[in-house]
Protein backbone atom coordinates (compact mmCIF):
# COMPACT_ATOMS: atom_id res chain seq x y z
CA UNK A 1 0.00 0.00 0.00
CA UNK A 2 2.83 2.40 0.81
CA UNK A 3 4.42 1.88 -2.58
CA UNK A 4 1.07 2.48 -4.26
CA UNK A 5 0.57 5.73 -2.34
CA UNK A 6 4.11 6.81 -3.24
CA UNK A 7 3.43 6.21 -6.94
CA UNK A 8 0.19 8.19 -6.71
CA UNK A 9 2.03 11.05 -5.00
CA UNK A 10 4.48 11.23 -7.88
CA UNK A 11 2.11 10.94 -10.85
CA UNK A 12 -1.13 12.51 -9.59
CA UNK A 13 -0.40 16.06 -10.72
CA UNK A 14 0.83 14.94 -14.14
CA UNK A 15 -2.19 12.69 -14.59
CA UNK A 16 -4.53 15.62 -14.09
CA UNK A 17 -2.64 18.34 -15.92
CA UNK A 18 -2.32 17.17 -19.49
CA UNK A 19 1.29 16.00 -19.64
CA UNK A 20 0.37 12.30 -19.39
CA UNK A 21 -2.80 12.96 -21.38
CA UNK A 22 -0.68 14.44 -24.17
CA UNK A 23 1.33 11.21 -24.42
CA UNK A 24 -1.74 8.96 -24.20
CA UNK A 25 -3.57 10.78 -26.98
CA UNK A 26 -0.62 10.25 -29.33
CA UNK A 27 -1.17 6.48 -29.22
CA UNK A 28 -4.47 6.25 -31.17
CA UNK A 29 -2.99 8.48 -33.88
CA UNK A 30 -0.02 6.15 -34.27
CA UNK A 31 -2.30 3.10 -34.40
CA UNK A 32 -5.02 4.77 -36.52
CA UNK A 33 -7.60 4.13 -33.80
CA UNK A 34 -10.48 6.19 -32.47
CA UNK A 35 -9.25 8.27 -29.53
CA UNK A 36 -12.62 8.21 -27.71
CA UNK A 37 -11.87 4.90 -25.97
CA UNK A 38 -8.49 6.17 -24.76
CA UNK A 39 -9.99 9.45 -23.52
CA UNK A 40 -12.79 7.66 -21.66
CA UNK A 41 -10.36 5.24 -19.98
CA UNK A 42 -8.19 8.19 -19.01
CA UNK A 43 -11.13 10.03 -17.41
CA UNK A 44 -12.33 6.93 -15.57
CA UNK A 45 -8.82 6.49 -14.17
CA UNK A 46 -8.62 10.14 -13.10
CA UNK A 47 -11.97 10.13 -11.33
CA UNK A 48 -11.30 6.75 -9.66
CA UNK A 49 -7.97 7.99 -8.29
CA UNK A 50 -9.59 11.25 -7.19
CA UNK A 51 -12.19 9.31 -5.18
CA UNK A 52 -9.41 7.18 -3.70
CA UNK A 53 -7.45 10.28 -2.66
CA UNK A 54 -10.55 11.86 -1.11
CA UNK A 55 -11.29 8.63 0.78
CA UNK A 56 -7.67 8.22 1.87
CA UNK A 57 -7.66 11.71 3.38
CA UNK A 58 -11.21 11.59 4.75
CA UNK A 59 -10.08 11.00 8.32
CA UNK A 60 -8.33 14.36 8.45
CA UNK A 61 -10.01 17.31 10.15
CA UNK A 62 -12.31 19.16 7.77
CA UNK A 63 -11.25 22.58 6.51
CA UNK A 64 -12.71 25.42 8.58
CA UNK A 65 -11.59 28.30 6.37
CA UNK A 66 -14.41 30.59 5.31
CA UNK A 67 -12.91 30.99 1.85
CA UNK A 68 -13.28 27.24 1.27
CA UNK A 69 -16.96 27.46 2.22
CA UNK A 70 -17.42 30.31 -0.25
CA UNK A 71 -15.76 28.19 -2.93
CA UNK A 72 -18.19 25.34 -2.30
CA UNK A 73 -21.20 27.68 -2.42
CA UNK A 74 -20.04 29.02 -5.78
CA UNK A 75 -19.70 25.49 -7.12
CA UNK A 76 -23.11 24.40 -5.81
CA UNK A 77 -24.86 27.39 -7.38
CA UNK A 78 -22.95 26.78 -10.61
CA UNK A 79 -24.11 23.15 -10.76
CA UNK A 80 -27.71 24.18 -10.08
CA UNK A 81 -27.65 26.84 -12.79
CA UNK A 82 -26.15 24.54 -15.41
CA UNK A 83 -28.68 21.84 -14.44
CA UNK A 84 -31.55 24.32 -14.92
CA UNK A 85 -30.12 25.47 -18.25
CA UNK A 86 -29.62 21.93 -19.51
CA UNK A 87 -32.81 20.21 -18.33
CA UNK A 88 -35.41 22.91 -17.59
CA UNK A 89 -34.59 25.45 -20.30
CA UNK A 90 -33.64 22.92 -22.95
CA UNK A 91 -34.08 24.09 -26.55
CA UNK A 92 -33.43 21.24 -28.97
CA UNK A 93 -33.20 23.42 -32.08
CA UNK A 94 -30.72 25.80 -30.45
CA UNK A 95 -28.59 22.93 -29.13
CA UNK A 96 -28.54 21.11 -32.46
CA UNK A 97 -27.79 24.28 -34.41
CA UNK A 98 -24.76 25.18 -32.28
CA UNK A 99 -23.68 21.61 -31.43
CA UNK A 100 -24.23 22.04 -27.69
CA UNK A 101 -24.03 18.98 -25.43
CA UNK A 102 -25.43 20.23 -22.14
CA UNK A 103 -25.51 16.88 -20.34
CA UNK A 104 -21.85 16.29 -21.17
CA UNK A 105 -20.94 19.82 -20.02
CA UNK A 106 -22.72 19.29 -16.70
CA UNK A 107 -21.15 15.88 -16.14
CA UNK A 108 -17.70 17.22 -17.03
CA UNK A 109 -18.10 20.09 -14.58
CA UNK A 110 -19.16 17.77 -11.73
CA UNK A 111 -16.29 15.36 -12.39
CA UNK A 112 -13.89 18.30 -12.51
CA UNK A 113 -15.06 19.45 -9.08
CA UNK A 114 -14.55 15.93 -7.67
CA UNK A 115 -10.96 16.09 -8.92
CA UNK A 116 -10.61 19.58 -7.43
CA UNK A 117 -11.71 18.34 -4.00
CA UNK A 118 -9.02 15.65 -4.14
CA UNK A 119 -6.41 18.40 -4.59
CA UNK A 120 -7.60 20.19 -1.46
CA UNK A 121 -6.70 17.18 0.60
CA UNK A 122 -3.48 16.31 -1.17
CA UNK A 123 -0.30 17.88 0.21
CA UNK A 124 2.15 15.83 -1.86
CA UNK A 125 1.45 17.18 -5.33
CA UNK A 126 4.24 19.75 -5.21
CA UNK A 127 7.09 17.46 -4.06
CA UNK A 128 10.23 17.26 -6.18
CA UNK A 129 9.38 13.84 -7.62
CA UNK A 130 5.99 15.15 -8.71
CA UNK A 131 7.71 18.06 -10.44
CA UNK A 132 10.18 15.73 -12.17
CA UNK A 133 7.41 13.46 -13.48
CA UNK A 134 5.43 16.43 -14.75
CA UNK A 135 8.45 18.04 -16.37
CA UNK A 136 9.67 14.88 -18.08
CA UNK A 137 6.25 13.73 -19.31
CA UNK A 138 5.41 17.21 -20.60
CA UNK A 139 8.74 17.35 -22.44
CA UNK A 140 8.21 13.89 -23.97
CA UNK A 141 4.64 14.72 -25.00
CA UNK A 142 5.59 18.02 -26.64
CA UNK A 143 8.62 16.46 -28.32
CA UNK A 144 6.40 13.80 -29.91
CA UNK A 145 3.75 16.38 -30.79
CA UNK A 146 6.29 18.55 -32.58
CA UNK A 147 6.79 15.82 -35.19
CA UNK A 148 3.24 14.44 -35.29
CA UNK A 149 1.15 17.62 -35.04
CA UNK A 150 -1.73 18.03 -37.48
CA UNK A 151 -2.68 21.20 -39.33
CA UNK A 152 -5.90 22.77 -38.06
CA UNK A 153 -8.23 24.30 -40.66
CA UNK A 154 -11.25 24.94 -38.42
CA UNK A 155 -10.14 27.76 -36.09
CA UNK A 156 -8.73 30.21 -38.62
CA UNK A 157 -8.63 29.45 -42.33
CA UNK A 158 -6.41 32.47 -43.02
CA UNK A 159 -3.49 31.30 -40.85
CA UNK A 160 -1.51 28.09 -40.44
CA UNK A 161 -2.14 26.45 -37.05
CA UNK A 162 -1.33 22.99 -35.76
CA UNK A 163 -3.06 20.70 -33.26
CA UNK A 164 -0.90 18.53 -31.01
CA UNK A 165 -2.85 15.51 -32.26
CA UNK A 166 -6.39 14.56 -33.23
CA UNK A 167 -7.58 15.08 -29.63
CA UNK A 168 -5.68 18.16 -28.40
CA UNK A 169 -6.41 21.27 -30.44
CA UNK A 170 -4.04 24.14 -31.19
CA UNK A 171 -5.30 26.30 -28.30
CA UNK A 172 -4.52 23.65 -25.67
CA UNK A 173 -1.32 22.75 -27.55
CA UNK A 174 -0.14 26.33 -27.17
CA UNK A 175 -0.92 26.32 -23.44
CA UNK A 176 1.03 23.09 -22.96
CA UNK A 177 4.01 24.78 -24.56
CA UNK A 178 3.38 27.75 -22.29
CA UNK A 179 3.42 25.48 -19.21
CA UNK A 180 6.79 24.03 -20.22
CA UNK A 181 8.19 27.55 -20.68
CA UNK A 182 6.95 28.65 -17.24
CA UNK A 183 8.28 25.65 -15.29
CA UNK A 184 11.56 25.78 -17.24
CA UNK A 185 12.12 29.39 -16.18
CA UNK A 186 11.26 28.42 -12.59
CA UNK A 187 13.69 25.48 -12.65
CA UNK A 188 16.43 27.58 -14.23
CA UNK A 189 16.16 30.19 -11.47
CA UNK A 190 15.56 28.00 -8.43
CA UNK A 191 17.29 24.66 -8.88
CA UNK A 192 20.99 24.69 -7.93
CA UNK A 193 22.27 22.28 -10.54
CA UNK A 194 25.28 22.02 -12.83
CA UNK A 195 25.49 23.94 -16.08
CA UNK A 196 24.54 20.87 -18.13
CA UNK A 197 21.13 20.74 -16.52
CA UNK A 198 20.72 24.48 -16.89
CA UNK A 199 21.34 24.03 -20.61
CA UNK A 200 18.66 21.31 -20.55
CA UNK A 201 16.20 23.71 -18.90
CA UNK A 202 16.93 26.30 -21.59
CA UNK A 203 16.42 23.66 -24.30
CA UNK A 204 13.09 22.68 -22.75
CA UNK A 205 12.06 26.33 -22.67
CA UNK A 206 12.70 26.59 -26.40
CA UNK A 207 10.74 23.38 -27.04
CA UNK A 208 7.82 25.01 -25.25
CA UNK A 209 8.30 28.11 -27.38
CA UNK A 210 8.43 26.00 -30.55
CA UNK A 211 5.15 24.37 -29.52
CA UNK A 212 3.55 27.79 -29.09
CA UNK A 213 4.83 28.80 -32.51
CA UNK A 214 3.40 25.69 -34.18
CA UNK A 215 0.06 26.22 -32.47
CA UNK A 216 0.14 29.89 -33.61
CA UNK A 217 -1.81 30.78 -30.48
CA UNK A 218 -1.30 34.29 -29.13
CA UNK A 219 -2.65 33.86 -25.61
CA UNK A 220 0.35 31.78 -24.38
CA UNK A 221 2.66 34.73 -25.09
CA UNK A 222 0.53 37.02 -22.92
CA UNK A 223 0.32 34.33 -20.22
CA UNK A 224 4.11 33.86 -20.09
CA UNK A 225 4.69 37.60 -19.73
CA UNK A 226 2.00 38.17 -17.07
CA UNK A 227 2.83 35.09 -14.96
CA UNK A 228 6.55 35.82 -14.95
CA UNK A 229 5.95 39.48 -14.11
CA UNK A 230 3.90 38.34 -11.10
CA UNK A 231 6.68 35.92 -10.15
CA UNK A 232 9.42 38.54 -10.46
CA UNK A 233 7.67 41.21 -8.41
CA UNK A 234 6.66 38.66 -5.75
CA UNK A 235 10.01 36.91 -5.43
CA UNK A 236 12.67 39.42 -6.45
CA UNK A 237 11.21 42.69 -5.24
CA UNK A 238 10.38 45.89 -7.08
CA UNK A 239 13.88 47.22 -7.90
CA UNK A 240 15.36 43.93 -9.14
CA UNK A 241 12.24 43.29 -11.17
CA UNK A 242 12.48 46.67 -12.87
CA UNK A 243 16.11 46.01 -13.81
CA UNK A 244 15.27 42.58 -15.22
CA UNK A 245 12.32 44.02 -17.12
CA UNK A 246 14.54 46.70 -18.62
CA UNK A 247 17.02 44.06 -19.82
CA UNK A 248 14.15 41.97 -21.18
CA UNK A 249 12.66 44.95 -23.00
CA UNK A 250 16.00 45.83 -24.62
CA UNK A 251 16.43 42.21 -25.73
CA UNK A 252 12.98 42.25 -27.32
CA UNK A 253 13.70 45.47 -29.20
CA UNK A 254 17.01 44.11 -30.51
CA UNK A 255 16.03 40.54 -31.38
CA UNK A 256 12.28 40.52 -32.01
CA UNK A 257 12.38 40.97 -35.81
CA UNK A 258 15.01 38.32 -36.65
CA UNK A 259 13.47 36.01 -34.07
CA UNK A 260 9.98 36.26 -35.59
CA UNK A 261 11.37 36.03 -39.14
CA UNK A 262 13.12 32.80 -38.20
CA UNK A 263 9.97 31.20 -36.87
CA UNK A 264 7.86 32.46 -39.76
CA UNK A 265 10.20 31.18 -42.46
CA UNK A 266 11.72 28.05 -40.92
CA UNK A 267 8.71 26.78 -38.96
CA UNK A 268 6.07 28.18 -41.29
CA UNK A 269 4.39 29.74 -38.24
CA UNK A 270 1.93 32.61 -38.59
CA UNK A 271 2.20 33.63 -34.94
CA UNK A 272 4.29 36.69 -35.77
CA UNK A 273 1.69 37.87 -38.26
CA UNK A 274 -1.21 37.20 -35.89
CA UNK A 275 0.55 39.00 -33.04
CA UNK A 276 1.41 41.99 -35.23
CA UNK A 277 -2.24 42.32 -36.27
CA UNK A 278 -3.20 42.87 -32.63
CA UNK A 279 -1.25 46.14 -32.64
CA UNK A 280 -1.61 47.25 -36.26
CA UNK A 281 -5.25 46.31 -36.85
CA UNK A 282 -6.49 45.78 -33.28
CA UNK A 283 -7.46 42.27 -34.35
CA UNK A 284 -8.82 40.26 -31.40
CA UNK A 285 -10.47 37.26 -33.11
CA UNK A 286 -13.82 38.81 -32.22
CA UNK A 287 -13.12 38.86 -28.48
CA UNK A 288 -14.09 42.53 -28.12
CA UNK A 289 -17.51 41.89 -29.67
CA UNK A 290 -18.05 38.81 -27.50
CA UNK A 291 -17.08 40.71 -24.34
CA UNK A 292 -19.41 43.58 -25.21
CA UNK A 293 -22.29 41.21 -25.93
CA UNK A 294 -21.69 39.26 -22.72
CA UNK A 295 -21.74 42.49 -20.73
CA UNK A 296 -25.15 43.31 -22.22
CA UNK A 297 -26.44 39.85 -21.28
CA UNK A 298 -25.20 40.40 -17.72
CA UNK A 299 -27.06 43.71 -17.52
CA UNK A 300 -30.26 42.09 -18.78
CA UNK A 301 -30.05 39.30 -16.16
CA UNK A 302 -28.21 41.13 -13.42
CA UNK A 303 -29.48 39.32 -10.34
CA UNK A 304 -29.71 35.61 -11.19
CA UNK A 305 -27.75 35.31 -14.41
CA UNK A 306 -28.95 34.10 -17.79
CA UNK A 307 -27.40 30.95 -19.28
CA UNK A 308 -24.10 29.10 -19.02
CA UNK A 309 -23.31 29.84 -22.66
CA UNK A 310 -24.09 32.86 -24.84
CA UNK A 311 -27.71 32.60 -26.08
CA UNK A 312 -27.76 35.53 -28.52
CA UNK A 313 -25.56 38.03 -30.32
CA UNK A 314 -21.83 37.74 -31.10
CA UNK A 315 -20.40 34.48 -29.76
CA UNK A 316 -23.80 32.74 -29.69
CA UNK A 317 -23.50 29.07 -28.78
CA UNK A 318 -20.04 29.62 -27.28
CA UNK A 319 -18.61 30.87 -23.98
CA UNK A 320 -17.51 34.45 -23.14
CA UNK A 321 -13.77 33.63 -23.22
CA UNK A 322 -13.38 35.33 -19.84
CA UNK A 323 -13.90 33.69 -16.46
CA UNK A 324 -15.16 36.83 -14.73
CA UNK A 325 -17.70 37.69 -17.40
CA UNK A 326 -18.79 34.05 -17.55
CA UNK A 327 -19.45 33.68 -13.84
CA UNK A 328 -21.55 36.88 -13.79
CA UNK A 329 -23.44 35.84 -16.94
CA UNK A 330 -24.20 32.35 -15.62
CA UNK A 331 -24.85 33.01 -11.94
CA UNK A 332 -25.61 36.70 -11.41
CA UNK A 333 -24.17 39.45 -9.24
CA UNK A 334 -23.95 37.68 -5.86
CA UNK A 335 -21.99 34.64 -7.04
CA UNK A 336 -19.94 36.90 -9.30
CA UNK A 337 -18.79 39.01 -6.34
CA UNK A 338 -18.03 35.90 -4.27
CA UNK A 339 -15.97 34.55 -7.17
CA UNK A 340 -13.95 37.78 -7.28
CA UNK A 341 -13.32 37.49 -3.52
CA UNK A 342 -11.99 33.95 -3.94
CA UNK A 343 -9.77 35.00 -6.85
CA UNK A 344 -8.36 37.94 -4.88
CA UNK A 345 -7.64 35.65 -1.92
CA UNK A 346 -5.89 33.16 -4.20
CA UNK A 347 -3.69 35.93 -5.63
CA UNK A 348 -2.70 37.09 -2.15
CA UNK A 349 -1.83 33.51 -1.19
CA UNK A 350 0.10 33.08 -4.44
CA UNK A 351 2.10 36.22 -3.71
CA UNK A 352 3.07 34.98 -0.24
CA UNK A 353 4.02 31.49 -1.44
CA UNK A 354 6.19 32.87 -4.24
CA UNK A 355 7.78 35.49 -1.98
CA UNK A 356 9.05 32.84 0.41
CA UNK A 357 10.28 30.59 -2.44
CA UNK A 358 8.29 27.65 -1.14
CA UNK A 359 8.51 24.33 -3.07
CA UNK A 360 4.83 24.73 -4.01
CA UNK A 361 5.73 27.77 -6.13
CA UNK A 362 5.81 25.83 -9.39
CA UNK A 363 2.24 24.65 -8.83
CA UNK A 364 1.19 28.21 -7.98
CA UNK A 365 2.73 29.45 -11.24
CA UNK A 366 0.68 26.89 -13.17
CA UNK A 367 -2.42 28.06 -11.29
CA UNK A 368 -1.66 31.61 -12.39
CA UNK A 369 -1.31 30.30 -15.93
CA UNK A 370 -4.79 28.76 -15.85
CA UNK A 371 -6.21 31.97 -14.36
CA UNK A 372 -4.68 34.31 -16.94
CA UNK A 373 -5.45 31.88 -19.77
CA UNK A 374 -9.07 31.84 -18.64
CA UNK A 375 -9.33 35.55 -19.31
CA UNK A 376 -8.69 34.91 -23.04
CA UNK A 377 -9.47 31.42 -24.24
CA UNK A 378 -11.26 29.10 -21.83
CA UNK A 379 -14.61 28.39 -20.18
CA UNK A 380 -15.32 27.83 -16.50
CA UNK A 381 -17.63 24.86 -17.01
CA UNK A 382 -14.82 22.92 -18.73
CA UNK A 383 -11.84 24.28 -16.75
CA UNK A 384 -11.06 21.27 -14.56
CA UNK A 385 -7.44 22.36 -14.16
CA UNK A 386 -8.44 25.85 -13.00
CA UNK A 387 -10.92 24.67 -10.34
CA UNK A 388 -8.45 22.11 -8.96
CA UNK A 389 -5.56 24.55 -8.69
CA UNK A 390 -7.80 27.30 -7.33
CA UNK A 391 -8.97 25.05 -4.49
CA UNK A 392 -5.42 23.88 -3.88
CA UNK A 393 -4.18 27.47 -3.67
CA UNK A 394 -6.84 28.81 -1.31
CA UNK A 395 -6.38 25.72 0.90
CA UNK A 396 -2.79 26.69 1.63
CA UNK A 397 -2.28 28.27 5.05
CA UNK A 398 0.87 30.12 6.02
CA UNK A 399 1.92 30.05 9.64
CA UNK A 400 4.97 30.55 11.88
CA UNK A 401 5.80 33.78 10.09
CA UNK A 402 8.95 35.42 11.45
CA UNK A 403 10.74 38.65 10.59
CA UNK A 404 14.50 38.18 10.57
CA UNK A 405 15.83 41.57 9.43
CA UNK A 406 14.93 45.21 8.87
CA UNK A 407 13.92 44.57 5.27
CA UNK A 408 11.08 42.40 6.52
CA UNK A 409 12.19 39.41 4.48
CA UNK A 410 10.49 36.13 5.24
CA UNK A 411 12.53 33.43 6.90
CA UNK A 412 13.14 30.51 4.56
CA UNK A 413 11.86 28.09 7.18
CA UNK A 414 8.35 29.52 6.92
CA UNK A 415 5.90 26.70 6.82
CA UNK A 416 3.00 26.12 4.54
CA UNK A 417 0.36 23.52 5.14
CA UNK A 418 -2.77 22.38 3.41
CA UNK A 419 -5.59 22.75 5.90
CA UNK A 420 -7.90 19.78 5.61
Amino acid sequence: MRNFIKIINNIYFSLNFYSIFLIITCIPDFLNLNSVIFVNIYWVTKVALALFVIYYNFSRQSNKKIIITIFYWIVIVYVINIFIDVFLEYEIEFNNLYNIHGERDLLGFILGIIIAISFKNYNQIYNRNSFNVFYVTLFIGLFIAYFTSKENFSLDTSTIRFDANSTINSIVYGQLGCALCIVSIYALINFSVDYKRKILFVACFFLGLLSIMKASSRSPLAVIVIVNLFYLFSNKGFVKSLVLLLVFFIAIVVFINPFMDFFSEVLDSNLATRTARVFSERETSGRDEIYSNTYKLIQENFLLGSYYIIKSGPGIGSYPHNYILEVFMTNGIVVGILFLIVIFYSLMTSYKIIKMSHPATWVILLYLQTLVYGMFSSSLYSAQDFWALLLFTISLSIYNLKIINKEDKYQQEMRVSIVT
